[in-house]
């Protein structure tokens, strides 16, 4: 065990990078959100299940302040055939916390707008 995090995360790095030089997402994504969106999805189901509901997905939804002001029954419905059900999905909870934003918003409203 490395004692530094700092070199300790290095290493691990350094281990990834070459276990994985290459790596490849099989996700559709343009932007770094809707790569941890289909991220989140694709923990339910296959990559190419996500890939096809994705589309319309980010069409509708292109921010986080999108998926914390949808209706929560439309959300659900929009990602239904990804294998979340009912209110296990969490997208918008992960997008809001408490009534304050979470930083998710401010994060990606930084790079997004």
């Amino acid at each position: 065990m490395i004692p530094n995090k700092k070199a300790q995360t290095a290493e691990i790095a350094k281990r990834l990078k070459k276990l994985y030089p290459d790596p490849v997402v099989e996700l559709d994504y343009v932007t770094p959100f809707e790569l941890i969106i289909a991220s989140l999805l694709a923990a339910q189901n296959r990559d190419t299940t996500i890939n096809k509901i994705t589309p319309n997905l980010f069409r509708k939804y292109r921010c986080p302040t999108d998926y914390v002001a949808v209706d929560q029954a439309e959300l659900e419905e929009d990602i239904h055939d990804s294998g979340f059900s009912g209110r296990n999905h969490g997208l918008s909870k992960r997008c809001q916390m408490a009534g304050r934003p979470h930083p998710l918003l401010y994060m990606f409203s930084v790079v997004l707008h």
